[in-house]
């Protein structure tokens, strides 16, 4: 729209009003949205939710991750947007609002690359290394009288989790401990 109204201003005067309100206009959108990211990045620890909302699905470092690259990916988009506006001039404000976006984006990588990653790197120096190839070695799959283990007690009034007593249905054995360490390496491949 902001590029209609710039080839229908013809006269000198008509153009730099147009030229200067657009500028005030894109860089004061520009700033909204940096600090509404911002707000929204740093309000997911002080409100006290923990983590912020993302899928049920997700691992919780990996969906860490994946959250604050989605709010890089908003904020390039709007950067991205204004520098393909090329009758847009140099505006006094060009260089606050370009600044609190490198400023913001600094803060999302760190936070993905100190606070996400190297917490689930040190979750995984804990793990129990020396007995995977065991665990790697067990079967799949065995059959449901082959398997003991009790459900936890917070599942056993779920009728969704209930055991069937019919024998010789197969029941998954894989550690679940390396299923969440591929689940995570699977999501910080996405990013």
């Amino acid at each position: 729209m902001l590029e209609n109204f710039d080839s229908l201003a013809k006269r000198p005067l008509v153009k730099d009003f147009v030229h200067k309100r657009a500028a005030e206009m894109v860089y004061k959108l520009f700033k909204e949205e940096i600090k509404e990211v911002e707000e929204i990045f740093d309000g997911h620890d002080k409100a006290g939710k923990g983590t912020p909302p993302m899928p049920f699905s997700h691992p919780h470092y990996g969906g860490l991750a994946i959250w604050a690259r989605c709010l890089i990916t908003r904020i390039d988009k709007s950067k991205n947007a204004i520098e393909g506006l090329y009758f847009i001039p140099e505006h006094t404000h060009a260089k606050d609002s370009i600044d609190a976006y490198t400023k913001l984006k600094t803060a999302l990588d760190n936070f993905i690359a100190n606070t996400c990653f190297n917490a689930w790197k040190g979750e995984i120096e804990i793990l129990d290394t020396q007995n995977i190839d065991s665990k790697l070695e067990k079967s799949v799959l065995v059959r449901s009288e082959n398997n003991d283990k009790e459900l936890p007690s917070s599942v056993v009034g779920n009728p969704l989790f209930a055991r069937s007593k019919k024998s010789g249905l197969l029941e998954s054995n894989f550690d679940s401990d390396l299923h969440k360490v591929i689940i995570e390496v699977s999501y910080w491949a996405k990013i």
